[in-house]
C-alpha cells in the first residue's frame, strides 16, 4: 500500500481513486506516434549525450520539449524546441515543470 501523492490517503497506487486521471488519452493520441518516433530517433542520433545544463555526460535516451507542449504543439517536431536528455534529467525537468517543484 502507498499514500496518495495528492492527499495522503492510503491507496494501492500512487494516487487514490479520487485523484487518479484514468481518462488520460493514449500516448499516440497525445502525439507520440510514428512521426514522433522518427523525429526522436533522428534527434537522438545527432545529439548522443545529455544536454542538461549541469554538464551531464550520460547517454541521451529521451527527448524533451522545451515549450512543454509535446509533439502536438506548434513546434513539436522542430529541433530548436527539443533537448536530448538522460532519463534522470528528463524526469527531473518534467517533474519541476509539471508540478512547480523547484521553481522560485
Amino acid at each position: 500500500m502507498r499514500t496518495c501523492v495528492t492527499c495522503g490517503a492510503v491507496s494501492d497506487k500512487s494516487r487514490c481513486p479520487k485523484h487518479r486521471k484514468d481518462d488520460r488519452p493514449s500516448a499516440s493520441k497525445r502525439g507520440y506516434d510514428a512521426r514522433w518516433r522518427a523525429t526522436r530517433g533522428r534527434y537522438l542520433g545527432a545529439h548522443r549525450t545529455c544536454e542538461d545544463e549541469a554538464g551531464c555526460i550520460a547517454d541521451a535516451t529521451e527527448v524533451h520539449h522545451l515549450d512543454g507542449l509535446g509533439p502536438k504543439g506548434p513546434n513539436g517536431h522542430e529541433w530548436h524546441n527539443l533537448m536530448a536528455l538522460c532519463k534522470h534529467h528528463h524526469s527531473r525537468i518534467t517533474a519541476r515543470d509539471q508540478s512547480g517543484w523547484g521553481k522560485r
